[in-house]
């Protein structure tokens, strides 16, 4: 799994990149991106649920947000 994040003015996002590394199709994955400030207070708590069609296969999930 990757992550990484950017932003653009007052605007931010995060992205996911994960893999089904079983042996079985259709298997699901729950992404949660939690975004903190300095002090480590939550700001913003986003989850999304993505599904794979194949054994091997990736998927990438983003999300932006702004105020």
């Amino acid at each position: 799994m990757e992550t990484g994040f950017g932003q653009h003015d007052e605007y931010v996002a995060v992205v996911a990149l994960v893999e089904n590394t079983s042996e079985k199709v259709g298997q699901t994955v729950t992404v949660q991106f939690n975004v903190s400030d300095a002090a480590g207070t939550l700001l913003k708590s986003q989850s999304q649920v993505e599904s794979f069609t194949r054994p091997g296969a990736e998927t990438g999930r983003d999300h932006a947000g702004g105020p």
